[in-house]
């Protein structure tokens, strides 16, 4: 089926062009992001035709051949443009070009270490890049706030209450985040709602709102009181702050990103996983441990608005100059490695890292 899509496509434009030649398809979430990123920024590009890529792509293949300006191609690589980018993710490239760019999610080698300047900005779901979502972001970093606080995401303890990740990666998961909060918090402090209409009153302008819902099954679409996908980017803009709780299996989580697209300011205990780290008190407020994240949402809920405006606007900065795709796509522009290795992280590298960890 994406084959026939990709070959509907009309003669591709090569004074920008970046080519991907992929095989491992459970870093999908990872080449979704990337080959958006250069959509957006006016690319050409070009995909290797590996039928067990393509073949085993399973929630972003259609959205990446519905792109116009993504074709396949098959055997003869094309000609070595001066200005062409060339990804791959094998032991070593098949064709070499002006600027080799090797994919890795091998985040925590050496190597890896070492070069922090070379992790890829982590994304958004990408699905709201995809669905057309992503622009409605210049417009709802002006609606008004009806939330100090805000946290929706999966409570599921089965997926999200896991002893492993505290171990690993020395910090709170996000059950035992909201479960401390849950019990520390008085009631005009905090409330803790099943559903979130995109009119929340102003009675919540001072409070921590829990949007409770669980997913049963990361199969299942049936999720009562989720905020739908369009809908998300909106009810999440009425936010001051958000509580970004970990993830799956690892720290980072798509809606941190998704809220700092937006000017929402995140709280979090993992500052220094993002490249350059956020700083406390800057364009984040950074916790540690069970007390001090009572003490920082209490901070938080009795903070002026002057401050919070000089957050927000430092958050909106940090975005656009290291998570947005228009300054990924000038920074790699910029570099002049004709070889070099981009980090990415995909829950199943991670995955197996906890699991050597138990």
């Amino acid at each position: 089926m994406y084959a026939y899509m990709f070959s509907r496509k009309k003669k591709t434009n090569t004074d920008k062009l970046v080519i991907f030649d992929l095989k491992h398809v459970l870093r999908e979430r990872c080449y979704a992001q990337l080959i958006y990123f250069f959509h957006r920024n006016n690319y050409s590009i070009l995909l290797k035709n590996n039928p067990l890529f393509l073949g085993n792509l399973t929630t972003y293949g259609k959205s990446i051949a519905s792109l116009e300006n993504v074709k396949l191609f098959s055997g003869k690589y094309p000609s070595k443009k001066s200005d062409s980018l060339y990804f791959f993710d094998g032991d070593r490239p098949s064709h070499f070009y002006k600027k080799n760019i090797k994919v890795s999610d091998d985040i925590y080698s050496h190597e890896a270490k070492n070069n922090t300047e070379n992790f890829l900005p982590y994304p958004m779901i990408p699905r709201l890049y995809y669905q057309g979502f992503y622009d409605n972001i210049y417009m709802l970093r002006g609606v008004e706030k009806s939330m100090r606080i805000y946290f929706s995401g999966n409570q599921n303890p089965a997926d999200y209450d896991n002893s492993v990740f505290r171990t690993f990666h020395q910090k709170l998961n996000r059950i035992e985040i909201l479960n401390i909060l849950k019990e520390e918090l008085r009631e005009h402090e905090i409330e803790i709602l099943d559903d979130v209409s995109q009119n929340v009153g102003r009675a919540y302008q001072c409070k921590f709102i829990l949007h409770r819902w669980v997913r049963k099954s990361l199969k299942s679409n049936d999720i009562k009181g989720r905020v739908s996908n369009e809908n998300w980017l909106s009810v999440l803009s009425r936010a001051e702050f958000f509580l970004a709780c970990p993830g799956f299996i690892q720290p980072l989580c798509h809606n941190l990103i998704e809220a700092m697209s937006l000017g929402v300011i995140p709280i979090l205990e993992h500052p220094e996983l993002l490249n350059p780290p956020l700083e406390n008190g800057k364009n984040c407020i950074v916790f540690s441990g069970k007390k001090q994240l009572v003490e920082k949402i209490r901070e938080v809920l009795a903070m002026q608005e002057e401050q919070i405006q000089q957050l927000r606007a430092n958050v909106i900065d940090y975005y656009e100059k290291y998570l947005s795709p228009e300054s990924f796509c000038a920074k790699l522009e910029g570099r002049k490695e004709n070889r070099l290795t981009l980090y990415g992280y995909t829950d199943s590298y991670v995955y197996k890292k906890l699991m050597n960890a138990v």
